[in-house]
Order: C-alpha cells, then sequence, then structure tokens
C-alpha cells in the first residue's frame, strides 16, 4: 500500500510538471541513431536529413530527395513501463537553387498501465538556403500538441485529459570555414548554431487556464573532418576522419540556467561503413540541482550507407542509409539514491536506437 501511494505522488507530480510548467522538456535529447552515437554533438555537422532538429541550415546542403524513419531516443524514463520514440522526416531540393525544404514529425509517447499515457508530438516545416557560398542560413516552423489522459490528474482536480497546443520558430546558421585553415584541400571544417522556440511563446492548455513557456535550446557547435590523402579505391575515399564538439544551453523565458558539452568521434572506411563513438556529458547546473539523473552517459554504434544505384547499374542515385547506437547509462542503477523511488529499483531506460533513411534524385 506503502508503495502504491509513493507512486501516486511521483507520478501526479510529474503530470503536474509535465501539463503545467513547460513541456517538451524531453525533446532537448538526442534523436536519430546517427546523431546519438555523435553524443549529440551535430550542431557542427548538420548532414542529411537528421539536421533538421539539429540545425535547419545543414539542408541547404541537400541535392536530393529523402526520406527517413527513427525509433529510438537518448533519454533514461524512470517511471513508465512503455516508452515510443518515432521520427519521420522528407525533404526535397526546390528548383533554380531557391533552397531545400523538408517536413518532421517528432513523436514521444510514454505509458504506465492503468495510471497514465501521454503523447508528445512536433510537427515541423523546415526551409534552408546558401547565402554565400559558404554560409548557409534556416527556419524551422514548429507546431507542438501535448496529450496527457491520467486518471491522477482528475485526482489533482484537473480533468482527466489534458491536451496542450503551441507554435514556435527555430533559426539556424552553418558556416564552412575557408581551405586556409584545413589541413588538407579534402577536408571540412564547419560551425553552426541553432535557436529553437526563439519567440518564446506559451504552451496553452484548452480544458485549463495554464500558459507555460516552450522550453527554448541555443545549440552551438562545430566539426572537423580530415580526409587522409590516399588515393581512392574505387572512386572512394578509403578512410576520414570526423570529430564533433557541442555546447548545447537550455532553458525557458530566455534564461539558460544550464547546458552541456558533448562530444563524438567517427571512422568513415570507403565511404560505406562509419563507426562512432559520443558522449553526452553531465548537465553544467547554475544553482538548481546537486545532481543529473541521466548523465553522462557514453554512446556507441555503427552506419552503413548502401549505393544501390552502384549495385543496380542504376542511371541515377539511388542510397539507403542504416543506422544503430547504443547507448551505456553510466549513473541509473539500484545503488544510487537517488534513483530509488520505493517503487522499482531501476529505471527504464532507452538503450537502442535504430533509424533508415533513403536518398534519390529524379
Amino acid at each position: 500500500m506503502k508503495a502504491v501511494k509513493i507512486l501516486l505522488l511521483v507520478l501526479l507530480t510529474y503530470f503536474n510538471a509535465s501539463a503545467q510548467s513547460g513541456a517538451f522538456d524531453s525533446y532537448n535529447t538526442s534523436r536519430f541513431a546517427r546523431v546519438i552515437r555523435l553524443g549529440d554533438a551535430y550542431t557542427g555537422v548538420a548532414k542529411g536529413l537528421e539536421s533538421m532538429f539539429y540545425n535547419t541550415a545543414g539542408l541547404a546542403g541537400i541535392n536530393y530527395y529523402g526520406a527517413a524513419f527513427s525509433n529510438g531516443h537518448g533519454i533514461g524514463v524512470m517511471l513508465p513501463n512503455k516508452v515510443t520514440p518515432n521520427d519521420y522526416a522528407a525533404v526535397a531540393p526546390l528548383p533554380e537553387n531557391l533552397g531545400t525544404v523538408g517536413f518532421s514529425v517528432n513523436n514521444l509517447a510514454f505509458k504506465y498501465d492503468g495510471f497514465f499515457e501521454e503523447s508528445q508530438t512536433i510537427y515541423a516545416v523546415h526551409y534552408a538556403r546558401k547565402i554565400i557560398d559558404k554560409l548557409s542560413l534556416g527556419i524551422s516552423a514548429n507546431y507542438y500538441v501535448d496529450n496527457n489522459n491520467s486518471l491522477l490528474l482528475h485526482f489533482g482536480q484537473l480533468p482527466k485529459e489534458v491536451t496542450g497546443k503551441a507554435f514556435d520558430l527555430s533559426l539556424s546558421a552553418l558556416y564552412q570555414l575557408p581551405e586556409a585553415v584545413l589541413l588538407t584541400p579534402r577536408d571540412g571544417f564547419q560551425i553552426g548554431v541553432h535557436f529553437r522556440n526563439v519567440l518564446n511563446t506559451k504552451m496553452s492548455y484548452s480544458e485549463t487556464s495554464a500558459k507555460d513557456p516552450l522550453s527554448q535550446n541555443i545549440r552551438t557547435g562545430l566539426s572537423y573532418t580530415f580526409v587522409p590523402s590516399i588515393q581512392k579505391i574505387y572512386d572512394l575515399e578509403p578512410v576520414r576522419f570526423m570529430a564533433a564538439f557541442d555546447a548545447v544551453f537550455y532553458g525557458a523565458d530566455n534564461k539558460y540556467y544550464e547546458w552541456k558539452p558533448n562530444y563524438g568521434l567517427e571512422l568513415t572506411l570507403l565511404e560505406i561503413l562509419q563507426l562512432s563513438f559520443g558522449r553526452e556529458n553531465e548537465l553544467q547546473i547554475n544553482n538548481l540541482w546537486d545532481y543529473s539523473p541521466q548523465y553522462p552517459v557514453n554512446r556507441y554504434g555503427f552506419g552503413i550507407n548502401i549505393p544501390v544505384n552502384r549495385i543496380l547499374n542504376l542511371k541515377n542515385m539511388l542510397e539507403l542509409d542504416l543506422n544503430y547506437s547504443l547507448s551505456d547509462w553510466q549513473k541509473v542503477d539500484e545503488s544510487n539514491p537517488p534513483y530509488y523511488i520505493g517503487i522499482q529499483k531501476k529505471a527504464l531506460i532507452n538503450k537502442d536506437a535504430f533509424s533508415m533513411s533513403v536518398k534519390f534524385k529524379l
């Protein structure tokens, strides 16, 4: 009976926090398998469809049509017995060098049988374009929908079902440094910045009078790709190294009270196989909490690029990307008192993530 009371108390606190003090904080963690395995250090990388969520300006470098799906999330969840993280994305270049457009749906659903269900979804439209040769800018229009269905909300004198909605904009930039700073002519050095939810709008709930700010973040990052001067094999680079670093600042109401330094390393062989390691680090918190319940965490994984057009001898580009990541959570265990809440000794954590994308030219 005591455990049930504790569960009710914790879940009620969880839902009051989620429904009335700023939703979508969970979307500040890494998404898409390639980004997860790089330790959430992707703002200065900004390659492929994954850049929609981390640096929209990276879409300007895409000259193909593409679609992507991802299942997995770089977050440790304490209570729900079911977590479903799914992401969808599509991208298309515009004619006459007018830029690139994209559309994405990010959904994260929590469920604890008999007590609550919650689904957080972001519908976003993206646009990016090169302004000058080495500078790209991007903008994203984000529409948030937060659905809560909980018996505990009703116990707390709130409607059993609560729905929140909000709209905001994100702005991005990506700059490629000149060749004068590169080690070899085939190297690449990029810096990026991404401002999420710059309008500082409020999440409005139709069943209550609550209006609470969306979470905000500022992502800054850089990446360096080193390509040794080795003769190509079948017109493919034999080996490529990449290092990336991000500093991500979190907050709300245009106040940023914590930040996280992340880094990732990647080795690419024959432009087909990628091996990655990343570390998503502890939040650097200013007088808020003395511990973080999730970080640091090490990430590992691999990616495979399958050039279908070469295999089938097709005229136009057709490629399939497969990505996998594994998270090694360091701190969430039964021996650490902050994570023992009297109900279950270990947190339910999401260790695996898988994503795939198809890229083609007409």
